[in-house]
């Protein structure tokens, strides 16, 4: 499991950027502490997902994003296309996959779950 440490949080440049790397941190915190098996930051030749939940067959591909400005709907949409557009579930393509968009905005949360159809 990848975590971030004060000094890796340097490397993000705004308010923004630490803002949501704290809600990265605390998320993939919440699921280890209940067990499950998750991943963080997992570099694809095509981008880097924000964290991957596994749990025997089924695999939970998480996309994180953070605003103050943009609506939670929007950014949850833009969640799961990333996802899909960026295929960060490819490696995994054997196993139950189910997309899971998370938006923040100042205190309010808006999470989409949405099981992943291929289309032949």
């Amino acid at each position: 499991m990848n975590y971030y440490s004060p000094t890796s949080l340097t490397q993000f440049t705004n308010v923004k950027d630490i803002r949501e790397a704290n809600y990265h941190m605390m998320l993939l915190s919440w699921m280890k502490i209940l067990g499950l098996e998750i991943q963080g930051e997992i570099s694809t030749s095509k981008g880097r997902m924000d964290a991957v939940l596994k749990k025997n067959d089924l695999i939970v591909v998480i996309e994180i994003k953070y605003s103050l400005i943009k609506s939670l709907n929007r950014m949850v949409d833009e969640a799961i296309t990333q996802i899909t557009d960026k295929e960060y579930y490819k490696p995994y393509a054997d196993k139950n996959i189910i997309l899971l968009g998370v938006a923040i905005k100042d205190r309010e949360i808006l999470c989409k779950l949405k099981p992943l159809e291929i289309q032949t």
